[in-house]
């Protein structure tokens, strides 16, 4: 039951409270077993010439959003 709700959980389709109800045991044991599962797993490598970017995607947003809505757009 463990290896089903941590294949179905992996499959990022199925939450907590599902996996729950299909395995008829409670949403905190599942959680319980996720995390017992992951903490089983080694640290992921990164490699060395991995480069670090970011990106301020949030001021794109804001600035259009001001624009087409909220204090000062047209009603009409």
């Amino acid at each position: 039951m463990k290896a089903l709700a941590g294949l179905l959980y992996a499959m990022g389709n199925a939450s907590f409270g599902m996996i729950a109800r299909i395995l008829d045991v409670s949403a905190v044991t599942v959680m319980r077993w996720i995390r017992d599962e992951a903490h089983a797993l080694p640290e992921p490598s990164i490699p060395d010439e991995t480069q670090l970017v970011m990106l301020d995607e949030m001021w794109h947003f804001i600035q259009k959003k001001t624009e087409k809505s909220g204090y000062g757009a047209p009603l009409i």
